[in-house]
């Protein structure tokens, strides 16, 4: 399942990579949601990068977790509410580049009549292709994250 997987994704960002070289990416915010309407945040990280293509996890959680105080929301461990940060990558065997997407998400829990479970209200996805690894797209995927989230004040 994981190599169908990996198989998937690399095709996929080699697809789009040729379309647009530098990486492309979609965003999404749910209307109405604030640091007020979060109690507060968890940030879990989700590593299904292989070949060292994603390093800096512990930046990445320090990172995250300041971008969203600074906006406002409060970070805890024990938060019904998550952001979760994740990492699909691989690297390619000629170029020795490394591919792949990452997913930020922004769950709660369901409220009303609605299913149980977590329930997205902010959504950001990028993929990429860099020479390295995917660090520095990491951290960038989460400035653009935080820039979204700024659109709610």
């Amino acid at each position: 399942m994981r190599a169908l997987r990996r198989r998937a994704v690399r095709l996929v960002t080699i697809l789009a990579s040729l379309l647009v070289p530098a990486g492309a990416g979609a965003q999404w915010v749910s209307p109405g949601l604030s640091p007020e309407a979060v109690p507060a945040l968890g940030i879990v990280l989700n590593d299904q990068a292989g070949d060292a293509c994603w390093t800096n996890l512990g930046e990445t959680r320090q990172y995250a977790g300041d971008q969203l105080r600074e906006r406002g929301f409060r970070v805890a461990e024990d938060a019904d509410y998550r952001l979760f940060i994740t990492v699909n990558a691989a690297r390619l065997a000629k170029s020795n580049a490394c591919y792949g997407n990452i997913d930020l998400m922004m769950a709660g829990p369901a409220r009303g009549r609605a299913p149980e479970g977590f329930h997205a209200v902010a959504f950001s996805s990028r993929i990429f292709m860099h020479s390295r690894n995917a660090n520095e797209t990491v951290i960038e995927t989460i400035q653009s994250f935080g820039r979204m989230l700024d659109d709610l004040r």
